[in-house]
């Protein structure tokens, strides 16, 4: 039986990341009414966040249907 050890992080919190993070955070404050977190986390990272939402924004060639089944 192999075990494993439990692996914990913590999220960032608005003050903890760069000023254009912060932007980003406030905006999906008033959008959503939180963070969600792996976007809190992926602001530890100067661009990740901005770059990732862009990529997830993006215009794609899959259909509605085809996004939802993937």
């Amino acid at each position: 039986m192999t075990t494993r050890e439990k692996v914990t992080f913590e999220v960032p919190t608005r003050d903890q990341v760069s000023e254009s993070n912060q932007a980003i955070f406030d905006h999906m404050q008033k959008a959503f009414g939180m963070v969600p977190n792996l976007y809190a986390t992926f602001a530890l990272n100067e661009t990740a966040l901005a770059d990732y939402l862009a990529l997830q924004n993006r215009k794609s060639t899959l259909s509605a249907k085809r996004k939802r089944d993937y």
